[in-house]
């Protein structure tokens, strides 16, 4: 189903599947069982019939039918018609952002067309309440088709919001309107040589990203899941560089841009160390783990005041495997892995849109 509508969303979560159902259906689903042909045709005709008030007869084609028919019929066997409402991957893609408001979360995956600069289709998905339900799809179909500007999109937003009289448990209509310019923005880095597909795997912490890179870094955090689970510096700082985990390519990263690495071991300790960063004037972080801790810390990370870059981890999370409570007090027994190609053009972005360095701090 996802892939016959065409969905553009990267990551399909399984509540977004079921969101998409809601927006969708089939006969199947809603008799019971599937009809055969000659039954569907035969409840067009009667309902063709009844609201137009007229009678079908079964005839064939008129004589200036078949030759309109013979006429159009090549334009509409070519490519040119087959294929006219694709574009080449370099004239559009997909973006997404992510967040967590005190009415839940929402996620909000846009598909733009870079060359016109218009946002071809949008889709809202979360765990929120909206009231009236269908509002979501109202705002989808006004969001569709209009400039990637922030005065336009902050207007169809707010129409939406008062036409429809829309409420949303505790969430704001400028909530949507920000995650809908946070997933645009992610266009940006093209300029630094991340494409979309890479950029969807790159979170802020407080401020816009481009804004972030150029504060620049002080300070790389990096997760000890990505530590091999035998490794003595597992659940405490430090690197010994032996090769067995991407953390060691980092570290030499980190050092080469000129950050301090920490290895965060639980929750307690990234809180702790984002407070003595803070107190330490940094001005920014880069930092790498699962979509699942952003989300679910986001505003954590986000009230500890310093700027950040949060990039994606690779493999199973704990969250995937069901070990969040194990991880969040650093006890986590599996091996994750960094996104080092990532992690490096981040940090050339961050040397080339700052002051020329991302040179770290004493820590105190």
């Amino acid at each position: 189903m996802v892939k016959a509508l065409k969905i553009p969303i990267i990551k399909l979560k399984d509540k977004e599947l079921e969101s998409v159902k809601k927006r969708v259906t089939c006969l199947k689903w809603e008799l019971g069982y599937a009809p055969d042909y000659d039954r569907v045709r035969d409840v067009l005709v009667r309902g063709f019939e009844e609201t137009l008030g007229i009678e079908l007869k079964p005839g064939e084609l008129t004589e200036r039918e078949l030759e309109l028919f013979e006429k159009r019929l090549p334009w509409f066997k070519s490519e040119e018609w087959v294929f006219m409402d694709r574009r080449s991957p370099k004239g559009s893609a997909m973006v997404h952002a992510v967040d967590k408001k005190p009415g839940g979360v929402v996620r909000v995956s846009l598909a733009v067309d870079r060359d016109a600069n218009v946002i071809k289709s949008v889709l809202i998905t979360g765990d929120f309440f909206i009231f009236p339900q269908r509002a979501i799809m109202d705002l989808e179909a006004a969001l569709k088709f209009i400039p990637t500007d922030a005065g336009r999109i902050r207007e169809a937003v707010h129409r939406v919001f008062e036409e429809g009289r829309v409420r949303v448990l505790g969430m704001a209509e400028d909530d949507f309107v920000e995650l809908i310019l946070e997933a645009l923005e992610k266009a940006d880095l093209e300029a630094f040589g991340i494409d979309w597909s890479e950029a969807n795997n790159v979170y802020p912490v407080t401020k816009d990203i481009v804004s972030t890179l150029k504060r620049g870094f002080d300070y790389m955090l990096l997760p000890y899941c990505s530590k091999m689970t035998s490794c003595e510096y597992r659940r405490r700082d430090g690197c010994a560089k032996c090769g067995g985990c991407t953390v060691g390519e980092a570290y030499t990263l980190a050092e080469e841009f000129g950050l301090k690495p920490i290895t965060i071991h639980s929750f307690e300790h990234l809180m702790e160390t984002l407070r003595a960063m803070r107190a330490n004037g940094a001005r920014g972080f880069v930092g790498c783990c699962c979509e699942a801790f952003y989300v679910k810390h986001r505003d954590e990370m986000r009230d500890a005041g310093v700027p950040g870059i949060i990039i994606d981890i690779e493999e199973k999370t704990c969250y995937d495997l069901g070990k969040a409570e194990e991880a969040y007090r650093g006890g986590f027994e599996a091996q994750t892995r960094l996104n080092l190609e990532l992690l490096r053009k981040i940090l050339l972005a961050a040397s080339k849109v700052g002051d020329g360095n991302c040179r770290g701090l004493t820590w105190r």
